[in-house]
């Protein structure tokens, strides 16, 4: 079933290939791989929550992942819930600290939750995204552009 399933995604064939996926993780609900298949499959249908709650599932098996940690974080940075994509690879990088994939992803997500926020006029939101990204990366030239346009609420 999975075969079918990547087969058809493959091809671009997103809505059909969610049938043999979804069939084959009900099969062996155990294997990480195949949550993050159809997590990514979701994704590719812009099923943004749905992936999201399927990319959790390899993180209770194993923790570590470091695929599943970013592919959460993705969903919510999708669904605009940037500090919740934030605050994902905060955890991720308790589990994996000098794991370079998350590092860099957790600095990413910090820009875009102060970005985010600035856009919307969250200014004390941006503010607290911005203390997070300086206290993790002072020397990120992230920290000094986003630290020259943002005063303190």
């Amino acid at each position: 079933q999975s075969g079918l399933g990547l087969a058809l995604a493959r091809q671009g064939r997103y809505q059909e290939a969610l049938a043999p996926m979804t069939a084959a993780m009900a099969l062996d609900p155990h294997r990480t791989d195949l949550h993050r298949d159809l997590a990514a499959l979701l994704f590719m249908l812009d099923r943004w929550e749905d992936a999201a709650g399927e990319m959790q599932s390899p993180l209770l098996l194993d923790n570590t992942d470091h695929a599943a940690w970013l592919g959460l974080s993705d969903c919510y940075a999708r669904m605009g819930r940037t500090r919740e994509a934030a605050s994902v690879l905060e955890r991720a990088a308790a589990q994996l600290p000098d794991h370079p994939q998350i590092r860099r992803g957790l600095a990413d997500a910090y820009e875009l939750w102060v970005v985010n926020c600035a856009r919307t006029g969250d200014w004390s939101g941006a503010y607290e995204g911005l203390l997070r990204l300086r206290e993790h990366y002072p020397a990120d030239p992230r920290t000094l552009r986003l630290s020259s346009v943002l005063t303190p609420p």
